[in-house]
């Protein structure tokens, strides 16, 4: 239990910047930059996008304190917190890395709030979304991929996963409870836009998980090298978990890339209407759910699916939590492989 009240803090702190970087790119991916009046409600979307951006901001900032002092604790091994605080921020890797994040963060959400008006242009939201990837690496590099040294292979291996991870999870969060629910209150309008923004996710939610495929085979056999590893460890068990949530999370995705995006988008004047290939394939499987699931139950399933993969992120981010601070699969089973030697030795050395 101990342990995951340890787990809860980390946890918490990688589901906020998710979020955030979530919420930045959706403005700039999804939300249309040029040619708002097109979108039913631009400004009320679009402010209420900064408003989650912001409360998202300010909980990471919240949960990263808190992880300080966890992390202080830890450290300390039963000390007091406070003292050792000055120590654990100005003299440990940790907390370099940890001021770093911080100041980060605090500069981000201030100059997004302080400018107002030109936030929303396309060079703002490239500067925001690249700072939010920089605050992202902090998270890799106070992780085992800082082991291997600072922009090291390994630590840029972790932050494009964290990356592709937090920019499909916080995007579905976004999506789920900002942007859709005010697509669907603006009526056949709003059901169109839901299409096109959903057809452009899509795209994001693809690029994304490419991203985390590439980087969990190379941190696979970085940190895990062998089935037995995989099956014998508690770090190999959390990263069968993972691939079981994200394996749901893609079937979700496949159904709502194939099957909900070209019926939001049909009908509407744009290319995205265009039933593709891979849609063309999928569609004799999904013809006799298409019987039943017809006009405005199509954005009700849409809606309901995002939540259920956002849902789905925020569980692999816990595994994710859960990983840095297990030990690697590989480390595990040398310990453990050291720890029965010795024991064989005190066994000969008592017998005798």
């Amino acid at each position: 239990m101990t342990f995951f009240l340890h787990i809860l803090p980390a946890w918490s702190e990688l589901v906020f910047l998710a979020l955030s970087l979530g919420a930045l790119a959706c403005r700039l991916w999804v939300l249309p930059v040029a040619g708002n009046a097109a979108l039913p409600g631009h400004a009320h979307v679009t402010d209420r996008v900064w408003r989650f951006f912001a409360v998202s901001i300010a909980a990471a900032l919240a949960c990263s304190s808190i992880n300080l002092l966890v992390r202080t604790a830890e450290m300390g091994g039963g000390q007091e917190i406070l003292p050792l605080l000055p120590t654990v921020v100005l003299k440990t890797h940790f907390g370099t890395i940890w001021r770093i994040r911080t100041a980060g963060l605090v500069i981000l959400g201030a100059v997004v709030m302080i400018s107002r008006r030109q936030r929303d242009t396309l060079p703002a939201l490239y500067f925001f979304v690249c700072m939010g990837a920089v605050i992202a690496m902090t998270e890799s590099a106070s992780g085992h991929a800082a082991d291997a040294g600072d922009f090291s292979l390994a630590e840029l291996a972790d932050w494009g996963h964290l990356l592709g991870a937090s920019i499909w999870g916080g995007g579905l969060v976004a999506l789920s409870l900002v942007i859709l629910p005010s697509m669907r209150e603006a009526g056949d309008d709003g059901t169109r836009s839901m299409g096109e923004m959903a057809s452009r996710f899509s795209r994001i939610a693809g690029s994304a998980t490419a991203v985390i495929v590439i980087t969990a085979l190379y941190q696979t056999s970085v940190y895990v090298g062998s089935i037995g590893a995989l099956i014998q460890s508690p770090y190999g068990w959390t990263i069968v978990v993972k691939i079981f949530l994200f394996l749901l999370l893609l079937s979700l995705a496949a159904f709502n890339r194939y099957f909900c995006v070209p019926r939001l988008t049909k009908g509407a004047d744009s290319p995205q209407g265009r039933t593709t290939f891979p849609a063309r394939l999928a569609e004799p499987l999904l013809r006799p759910f298409a019987r039943r699931v017809k006009g405005q139950m199509v954005g009700q399933w849409f809606v309901r699916s995002v939540r259920i993969e956002a849902i789905l992120m925020i569980g692999v981010l816990f595994c994710a939590a859960l990983l840095r601070h297990e030990i690697p699969a590989k480390h595990y089973l040398h310990q453990q492989g050291g720890a029965q030697h010795h024991h064989g030795h005190n066994g000969v050395n008592d017998s005798r």
